[in-house]
């Protein structure tokens, strides 16, 4: 009888056994994975402010890792490194930080890796150091600022050395666009010259680091009859950098672009309507993103919760009241609060860690209250009188400026006396008045530009005098026997039996020299004598005299 049963087939079982060994076996690995990718954690986050607006921020891990992935953005401005593998063991999600340009770090961990955050308040060059279970972070560093691309990785302890100075500038030009625009053109040395360009009121400067200024271009162009935004280029040499201070004029706009070695700063002039728009498009927010979607809440207890969400101190006026239905996703917390106070009516003030939310009405009331508390503070405050020197301008001058009704520079209480004979004010007023005026003359009391003329004079006499002499002889052996002065000889000569024989005087008789030009009353002479004993001899004479 044949049995049919599966069950009992030792192939059937076999198949059986390798499967279930093979489930165990993919099981293990997998906990061997898992237990291995959370065996590295970020336990500590340490930072340090260094010279030049430098932040450095070293991320200590339990072991060895590999370079993470960083990136950066500018909108809202932020570093981001991303570790695979890695646990996040921090005490708390953010660190703030507060130096440099740096505000604060947060680390989130998900799916198997962490990321941390670098949270700036402007952007800026960085570069990203792995040396074993340390990942340096530095900020605003030479090395980082070096590079064209935002930053660089390396495996290295050792930062990069600094680049040295490079050529000059080749050129500094203007030109004007076809819709007004006003194009200030700088050649640079090389592609990897860095420039920065900043804005100090009504004027842009652009800044090249490590670069020399050529003569040539060490002047200012006038460009006002171009009528363009731009009124004027003034390139001049700030230690080891270049300067261009271009001076603007109007509403415009402006951007600052590179190609190759042409480094272009373009400034288009802007109609109201194009200026309120970019007022408007001005306000960033830069706040860590959340989502908020409520129905009929309290105003209060939302922004309890953003103070939670951002650790900040919040104190809410009495008069904060109603309900508020909200549904935002994925909107920085700064733009949320925003909402939320501007819906209803609503102002904040910040101080430090410490926010203040009440009515506008009730802000705007306290502030004036303020004021006019300090104005009166300022209308009992005692006065003071205090001496300045005055060393360059004239304290008659500037006393009739302080004094003058077109500004407000002396408070009514005040007064102020010129001493003709130091060149010295006598100001009385308040601490706070004084001070202002201080700071004022100290901008004024320079000394101006002056052009300086000098000449010099140079006296010649014609009682040196400076010559060179020479003379030149030659004398030979006849083949009969006797001496023969072809051209004259001077002492030292060829005797009769054709010896050379120095220091005798020139007989009577012999030819006069071939060369004679003696110097008159020598300082000194050189005497050669050239022969061979019973055939020639060659006789030279140089002599120089000075007085």
């Amino acid at each position: 009888m044949t049995n049919n049963d599966s069950t009992t087939n030792p192939a059937v079982i076999r198949r059986a056994v390798r499967q279930l060994l093979g489930m165990v076996l993919l099981l293990v690995f997998g906990i061997v994975a898992v237990v291995a990718r959370a065996a590295t954690t970020l336990d500590d986050v340490q930072f340090a402010a260094l010279p030049g607006n430098q932040v450095r921020i070293e991320l200590v891990l339990s072991g060895p890792v590999s370079a993470p992935k960083a990136f950066a953005t500018d909108q809202p401005a932020r570093i981001a490194l991303d570790f695979e593998g890695v646990g996040n063991r921090l005490q708390q999600r953010n660190v703030p930080v507060g130096v440099g340009v740096v505000e604060s770090i947060a680390a989130v961990e998900a799916s198997d890796r962490t990321r941390v955050v670098i949270n700036l308040n402007d952007s800026a060059p960085y570069e990203v150091i792995t040396s074993g279970n340390r990942v340096s972070v530095a900020i605003n560093s030479a090395a980082a600022a070096a590079p064209p691309a935002a930053a660089a990785v390396r495996t290295s302890a050792a930062p990069p050395a600094a680049p040295s100075s490079g050529p000059g500038i080749q050129d500094i030009d203007f030109r004007r666009g076809p819709a007004g625009e006003g194009r200030v053109m700088i050649t640079l040395p090389s592609a990897d010259t860095r420039a920065s360009v900043n804005e100090k009121g009504a004027r842009v400067v652009v800044e090249i680091a490590d670069t020399t200024l050529p003569q040539r271009l060490l002047r200012r162009l006038d460009v006002t009859d171009f009528a363009t935004p731009v009124v004027a280029v003034e390139s001049r040499p700030s230690g080891r950098d270049v300067q261009i201070e271009i001076e603007t004029t109007g509403e415009y706009d402006y951007m600052a672009y590179q190609a190759d070695r042409l480094f272009t700063v373009e400034f288009r002039p802007l109609t109201p309507a194009e200026k309120e728009e970019l007022q408007r498009s001005k306000i960033v927010y830069s706040g860590d993103r959340l989502s908020l979607n409520f129905q009929d809440i309290e105003v209060r207890a939302v922004l309890q919760l953003l103070a939670d969400f951002t650790g900040l101190n919040l104190v809410a006026s009495d008069t904060v009241r109603g309900n508020i239905t909200l549904r935002l996703k994925n909107v920085p917390w700064d733009q949320a609060l925003d909402i939320i106070l501007k819906s209803k009516g609503l102002s904040m003030r910040q101080t430090g860690n410490v926010i203040m939310v009440a009515p506008t009405q009730e802000i705007v009331a306290q502030e004036e209250a303020e004021l006019l508390a300090n104005q009166k503070v300022e209308e009992l405050a005692p006065l003071r009188s205090e001496y300045i020197q005055i060393n360059y301008a004239k304290a008659a001058e500037l006393a009739t400026l302080l004094k003058s009704t077109d500004n407000r520079l002396l408070s009514p209480r005040g007064n102020v006396t010129v001493d003709p004979r130091t060149n010295t004010l006598l100001v009385q007023d308040t601490s706070a008045n004084l001070e202002d005026i201080r700071r004022l003359i100290t901008r004024l009391d320079v000394p101006v530009r002056q052009v300086m003329i000098e000449s010099r004079v140079v006296i010649a006499n014609d009682d040196f005098a400076r010559d060179l002499g020479v003379r030149f002889g030659f004398s030979r052996w006849q083949s009969n026997g006797e001496f023969n002065n072809v051209a004259g000889g001077i002492p030292g000569h060829l005797d009769g039996t054709g010896v050379i024989v120095p220091g005798i005087e020139i007989p009577e008789g012999v030819a006069p020299l071939m060369v004679n030009l003696p110097v008159t009353d020598p300082a000194g002479a050189v005497n050669f004598l050239i022969g061979k004993v019973g055939s020639y001899l060659l006789q030279l004479e140089l002599s120089a005299m000075q007085r």
